[in-house]
């Protein structure tokens, strides 16, 4: 038997990192709409943890569509 791991990156569309964005958009819309300005909710903490996730996953999609770009110009 062959274990043999699959080093080839994924592809990434446009698409999905304008669906990241998207979202991104209404979780920072969310946030700022229930927003309170004395003390941070449990609710506040799970928004601004959600936009810090989806902000590391867009800014990796974005990085890697650049990459992905660059290596089939090299080809």
């Amino acid at each position: 038997m062959s274990t043999e791991t699959n080093s080839t990156p994924k592809n990434y569309s446009k698409q999905s990192v304008i669906a990241t964005a998207i979202l991104l958009v209404v979780v920072s819309g969310n946030y700022m709409r229930t927003s309170s300005g004395s003390n941070i909710r449990t609710v506040d903490f799970v928004s601004v943890f959600a936009m810090g996730m989806l902000a590391g996953v867009l800014l990796t999609q974005i990085i890697l569509l650049v990459r992905q770009k660059r290596e089939g110009k090299a080809e």
